[in-house]
């Protein structure tokens, strides 16, 4: 009777629940095996090791299996300092972790499941560089892009312009996408190129303002802390700037002498050619026409920002009979079709010698 009894409650336990007799003998017979101890209540396996933001709330559910045979209304999580519980809905525990700061145990209980993980707190994957590469439009024959930080959010770009955006974040990135809005219109998300920690993503010529908004996620699986934004603005290759030095508004000039000035001209990008443009006003004592004509007396390579050059107006050379001329500086930059940007206007006098002799008695007696 003393062995008769366990014998027949062994017996009916392994007709009864053969799943659980089964787990329980290989179990005895290899203690020291990798054998799941079997349960009425499953879910869906934990990670080993679960990364959360650091000092952020977390949430995960935990999920019941279809095979579960025991369906708790209720779920337990233990941690040093504090539980959380949560109640069944539809095949899951909703739970919320409390912010952590440092690498914390979490218990489990399900039911008659007990399961432990690993909470590790980890900053969000932040940039740490963002670069904007600049290819200027080709008519500016500058092939080498220009480096723009875009740290702050903003970039701006001359119209036709491309650029190729890098962001460098502080651990190796899982997936990244950017949405990008032209005309307040925002396009279908395109997703990124990734190579370990840098994220690229590019656009072709624009010719109107863009924005994008960028987001990621680490191969942590945290994304970042919020979506980076970029605002483009798209503006025209401005005018060149010229001015003269060196000469005066109203001047006198011997016919055969030679009036001598800088020319100075700026640009954003790069000034091609500077030169001088005159015309005649009035003809003085019988000359026998009004004179036009212009010279180029500089040019300057692709990426001449500034240039100067001293300009040499020397009637008898060029020409020009006595009279009043209006006499002006030009500079013109590489956009096709642009027309020249001018200096203000240089009034110049030009005599014949009995003339200049005339004036300049004339200036000697008012000096008088």
């Amino acid at each position: 009777m003393a062995f008769g009894g366990p014998a027949l409650l062994a017996t009916s336990l392994v007709v009864a629940e053969p799943a659980v007799s089964s787990n329980a003998f290989l179990r005895w017979i290899a203690p020291f095996a990798d054998v799941e101890r079997y349960t009425y209540t499953r879910i869906v396996d934990l990670p080993d090791t679960m990364v959360v933001a650091m000092q952020e709330y977390a949430t995960f559910d935990i999920v019941l299996t279809e095979a579960s045979r025991n369906r708790p209304e209720m779920a337990m999580l233990r941690w040093p300092g504090g539980a959380e519980e949560a109640h069944l809905q539809d095949g899951r525990y909703p739970m919320l972790l409390p912010q952590f700061g440092e690498e914390t145990r979490i218990d489990v209980t399900v039911g008659d499941h007990f399961e432990s993980f690993q909470v590790l707190p980890t900053d969000r994957p932040a940039a740490s560089q963002l670069v904007a590469r600049v290819a200027l439009p080709p008519y500016l024959e500058l092939p080498d892009p220009i480096l723009r930080d875009v740290r702050a959010g903003s970039l701006g770009v001359v119209s036709g312009s491309s650029y190729a955006l890098e962001a460098t974040m502080i651990r190796d990135i899982a997936s990244a996408s950017v949405v990008r809005t032209v005309g307040g219109r925002a396009r279908p998300s395109e997703a990124c190129d990734i190579d370990g920690a840098t994220i690229r993503t590019s656009s072709p010529s624009l010719i109107e303002p863009e924005s994008l908004s960028i987001e990621w996620t680490d191969t942590l699986g945290l994304a970042g802390h919020e979506p980076f934004e970029l605002g483009v603005r798209v503006r025209v290759d401005d005018d060149p700037v010229v001015h003269t030095e060196g000469a005066k508004p109203d001047s006198v000039l011997l016919h055969s002498t030679a009036l001598v000035f800088d020319v100075k001209a700026s640009d954003d990008f790069g000034v091609r050619t500077i030169g001088l443009e005159w015309e005649g006003v009035s003809i003085l004592r019988g000359a026998e026409a009004i004179t036009r004509g212009e010279k180029i007396i500089a040019s300057g390579e692709p990426d001449s920002q500034q240039l100067t050059a001293m300009a040499t107006f020397h009637p008898a050379d060029l020409g020009i009979a006595p009279q009043l001329v209006k006499l002006r500086a030009w500079a013109v930059d590489a956009l096709p079709g642009r027309e020249r940007s001018y200096s203000q206007v240089l009034n110049v006098r030009i005599m014949t010698a009995e003339e200049h002799m005339i004036w300049m008695t004339n200036q000697l007696s008012r000096w008088h």
